[in-house]
């Protein structure tokens, strides 16, 4: 188990050759015992391993025994290489047991194949495929350093040798090639390599590898920024080729680099190159076009040119050329119009490359958006007609601010609603239809809508007469102009009319009507507006009026009115007592009654028989126009006739 577990050992950098190994190809080997079937598999190749780099290579070769009994000491004795190997190496092969044996056939079995490992110091990372002696077998001798010898016994005890036998029997050896296959890539060229004016090319891309590190992914990639990609599952014999066709751009060579990667990652390059003649190329670059700057008009020119020599030329047009060999000429155009010029990239034996481009001298563009326009408000909208013109260019109104809106922003002509009132500003660019286009023309033009003159008078206002005359304080408003009071009707007078809050003096009863007038401070004028407002003077007088004559003892009655009102409530009082409390006073023999009845207890019924002279006291509530109440008192003596006798005392 010893060899197993070296068999996982990585050792980079030198490790120690074996001793005493020689070259045996001048030996006489005869026999055909023993030999190694197919490539040796390095199994402990590092994942990053760059080439150069060295470690100890574990190898695993499949041993074939064509006898019935065993052979032991199995020994690889490997000629140099000249790369790898500078001088004879011996390799002992042992099982996954670590014995040196090579079990023989059993059975009908016609071989007897062995898994068998041995190691090569100082294995170069990235080999990939290496092989010691010449190719085939040979039987009997070879020339010194030419044939790879594998060596055995018979003898079961030398099993667990470690020393290789350098003078075995003829008998006991064989001359074979022996290859070991690592990890590692090529590639080359193997058709059309030298490459012209846009030909392909067949590289050939090789991953030398044990099958067990398969799937592999192999990317090539240029440095002119190509890139392609294969898969492999890698065939049995350790070499798996692909072929890639490329067809490089990069002038005068062109590297690809082949990445081959393994299943678990890891990854192994190559590189090789192609010269390339390629076609060339020619960009004259985008069609220019300016406004004329005067009698010419300069432009440069923006060419670019690959694999080959450019020149300029006139196709057509009057433009002259500073510097035909320059990509960045300057060039000179007379007048207006268009002219062609030809760029022309020459690269023999390929073909030329030209492309042209279109220099372009346009007119500017003229707008004129109009007069400036005023008008007072029609209502929530107002409509205008712009008064646009324009030149060398398509026409578009568009709103720098205010609260309007273009009913067609491509006519010239068009409607506009106003929002509101204020000031709103309208511009008319006009694009130049050119192609590209020159710089736009823009003007402004100012719309602006007067508010109309706003006026209120307040609300109606309703008083009871506070004397001869009752005084007023009007409550009016007004926007977008001066305010003038006047009478409209009525006995009123206006202490201030030019005072939104002017006092007024109202004579006597009734209703005045004042008119508030706001006159347009706009230019031109609005119509001025107008409101009215109504003041209402209520005068109320209460009249006591006896309405019987009783005879003496009888129950009197009194009636209260109010000149040209019917819709008064009255309350009465006798001596300042509610009749309830009156009522209920006196001695019992005073006999006293104290009740109203009648539209608004407008009417009061009295008897009291203490001979005393007793106040009536009525009090009115009487509705004034607009809602406010007015109220009245009015007094009066009670006289009652008792017995016989009239008067008070």
């Amino acid at each position: 188990m010893a060899v197993a577990a070296a068999a996982t050992l990585i050792l980079l950098g030198a490790g120690p050759r074996l001793a005493k190994a020689n070259d045996l190809s001048t030996d006489p080997c005869t026999a055909g015992d023993v030999e190694v079937v197919g490539s040796g598999l390095v199994v402990n190749e590092p994942c990053s391993c760059p080439p150069g780099t060295l470690f100890n290579a574990q190898v695993q070769f499949k041993v074939r025994n064509n006898t019935s009994s065993g052979r032991y000491c199995v020994t690889l004795h490997l000629v140099p290489d000249g790369v790898l190997l500078t001088s004879p190496l011996d390799v002992i092969l042992r099982d996954a047991s670590g014995s040196s044996t090579a079990a023989g056939k059993t059975g009908s079995e016609k071989y007897h194949d062995t898994i068998m490992y041995g190691s090569i110091p100082n294995f170069s990372c990235s080999t990939g495929l290496v092989c010691f002696g010449q190719a085939g077998s040979v039987t009997g001798k070879c020339a010194p350093n030419t044939c790879t010898t594998i060596a055995w016994n018979t003898s079961s005890g030398v099993a667990g040798c470690t020393t290789a036998d350098q003078n075995p029997p003829g008998g006991q050896c064989r001359h074979q090639q022996v290859c070991v296959i690592g990890f590692g890539a090529l590639l080359s060229c193997i058709a059309n390599c030298g490459v012209t004016c846009g030909g392909t090319a067949t590289l050939q891309a090789c991953v030398n590898s044990p099958t067990n590190r398969g799937p592999f992914t192999l990317a090539l990639t240029g440095n002119d920024g190509s890139s392609q990609s294969q898969s492999t599952f890698g065939d049995p014999s350790g070499t798996t080729c692909l072929n890639f066709s490329v067809s490089p751009t990069r002038n005068p060579t062109t590297t690809y680099t082949l990445t081959v990667t393994d299943k678990d990652g890891c990854t192994r390059t190559a590189t090789t190159s192609l010269d390339v003649k390629s076609n060339p190329t020619a960009n004259a670059g985008l069609d220019q076009s300016k406004c004329a700057a005067g009698a010419t008009t300069a432009f440069t020119l923006a060419g670019s040119a690959n694999n080959g020599t450019p020149a300029w030329s006139v196709v057509s047009g009057p433009v002259t050329i500073a510097d035909s060999s320059n990509l960045s000429s300057g060039a000179t155009f007379t007048g207006t119009g268009t002219a062609t010029l030809r760029l022309t990239v020459s690269n023999p034996p390929c073909p030329a490359a030209t492309d042209d481009v279109v220099l372009s001298v346009n007119s500017n563009p003229t707008a004129n958006a109009g007069l400036d326009q005023v008008k007072c408000a029609a209502g929530a909208t107002t409509a205008f007609t712009l008064a646009g013109s324009a030149s060398n260019g398509t026409p578009t109104w568009s709103v720098v601010s205010g609260p309007v809106t273009i009913a067609d922003p491509s006519n010239l002509n068009s409607g506009v609603t106003f929002t509101g009132s204020g000031t709103a500003t309208l511009r008319l660019t006009v694009a130049s239809t050119a192609k590209p286009a020159c710089a736009s023309a823009t003007d402004d033009v100012v719309i602006v809508v007067n508010a109309n003159p706003t006026a209120g008078a307040g609300l109606d206002q309703s008083k009871c007469a506070a004397g001869a005359t009752t005084a007023f304080t009007l409550a009016g408003s007004a926007s977008n102009g001066t305010p003038t009071w006047s009478v409209v009707s009525g006995p009123v007078t206006i202490a201030d009319p030019n005072n939104l809050n002017s006092g007024v003096t109202f004579t006597g009863g009734g209703t005045a009507t004042l008119r508030l007038t706001v006159t347009s401070n706009a230019k031109p004028s609005c119509p001025a507006a107008t409101d009215d407002v109504a003041l209402n003077v209520t005068q109320t007088t209460v009249t006591i009026t006896p309405l019987t004559k009783p005879a003496c003892n009888g129950v009197l009655q009194y009636g209260a009115s109010v000149d040209g009102h019917t819709d008064c409530g009255f309350t009465w009082s006798i001596d300042g007592q509610s009749l309830a409390t009156f009522a209920a006073g006196g001695a019992a023999d005073d006999a006293r009654v104290a009740r109203v009845s009648g539209t608004g207890n407008g009417t009061l019924e009295f008897r009291a028989l203490d001979s005393a002279c007793h106040t009536i006291t009525v009090t009115t509530s009487c509705p004034a126009v607009g809602g406010v109440p007015c109220t009245a008192t009015a007094s009066a003596t009670a006289s009652q006739c008792v017995g016989s006798t009239l008067g008070c005392h």
